[in-house]
């Protein structure tokens, strides 16, 4: 794993989502586990978009629920830490 991505990724989650880095870890459920609603998940979309110049479909929302699965589409998209 990209470990300066990760960091990048992390801090960016915790800033939109507005949670401390203590709470998040890399099965930390958004929804389930954070309580956060789908305003604050499009957000982190948008905020994904524009740090990254990438574009993520609205069908791939339905499985970017924790950090890991962020981590592994940022991945195979082949995004790169700035």
């Amino acid at each position: 794993m990209n470990e300066r991505l990760y960091q990048q990724v992390r801090a960016l989650v915790c800033e939109t989502l507005e949670t401390g880095t203590e709470e998040l870890n890399d099965s930390t459920h958004f929804v389930d586990d954070l309580g956060i609603d789908s305003i604050l998940i499009i957000e982190l979309k948008t905020q994904f978009e524009e740090k990254y110049s990438i574009k993520i479909a609205k069908e791939a929302l339905k499985d970017l629920n924790c950090l890991s699965d962020i981590m592994n589409y940022l991945l195979i998209h082949k995004v790169q830490a700035i």
